[in-house]
């Protein structure tokens, strides 16, 4: 799983291919406001990662010190949905950006050794990307 998610330098995964097809989409949609209207039309992405280890939620963005403030809850709601109270949300502005948060996650989360894998993951995530046009 997690490699069709992250792939490597040499087979990018799913996660870069479409952070790279975003911003490519987003800067030609910018680039056609501009020429087609006042130009006012903005886009804003960002991103959260929680990880689901042993029934307990752990945000993957978050510095310790704020891990140690914040009690993560689930809440749903019938017309916003289900979000997550107290995750860290972070701007990106790049593909960059989504990949060093991503890496910056991965390194954050629960890994113990299987007959499999030395270092497999013990827990499930959710990488989430929002993108509002304004």
């Amino acid at each position: 799983k997690t490699f069709s998610v992250l792939g490597s330098n040499q087979q990018p995964g799913l996660l870069p291919r479409i952070a790279e097809e975003v911003f490519l989409r987003l800067d030609s949609a910018n680039a056609e406001s501009q020429n087609n209207s006042d130009g006012k039309e903005k886009a804003s992405v960002r991103l959260s990662y929680v990880e689901i280890y042993n029934e307990q939620l752990r945000d993957l963005l978050a510095t310790p010190e704020e891990k140690a403030k914040t009690k993560l809850e689930v809440h749903a709601h019938p017309t916003v949905g289900v979000w997550v109270k107290g995750l860290k949300e972070v701007p990106v502005f790049n593909q960059d950006d989504i990949m060093q948060w991503l890496d910056y996650g991965m390194k954050a989360r629960s890994v113990g050794a299987t007959v499999m894998n030395a270092e497999s993951s013990r827990s499930h995530c959710i990488f989430t990307m929002e993108i509002q046009r304004r």
